[in-house]
């Protein structure tokens, strides 16, 4: 039985325009799971025995997209909706 990351179902794989519909975007394993969390969605997990601090440093390290403007966590991808919908005329 596959696996498939809600954010992709609510929001769209923002890697792929159209959203998360195919096949290969089913994950196997737990892992395989965090790791599309990580590297699609710039999302920390922490793994046992980590800080928050050093979970966001290994990811960081992994993803240079975290943080900035392409970063694609949930919580950029709403800033960036509400200041396109309230932009001042």
């Amino acid at each position: 039985m596959g696996i498939v990351c809600k954010w992709c179902l609510i929001y769209g794989n923002p890697t792929r325009p159209g959203g998360s519909t195919a096949i290969k975007d089913v994950l196997e394993t737990d892992e395989d799971l965090i790791e599309h969390i990580e590297m699609v969605h710039c999302m920390p997990v922490k793994r046992p025995g980590e800080t928050s601090e050093q979970a966001e440093a290994r990811v960081r390290a992994k993803n240079p997209r975290m943080g900035t403007a392409e970063c694609t966590c949930p919580r950029c991808n709403a800033r960036r909706r509400l200041m396109f919908r309230w932009r001042p005329a």
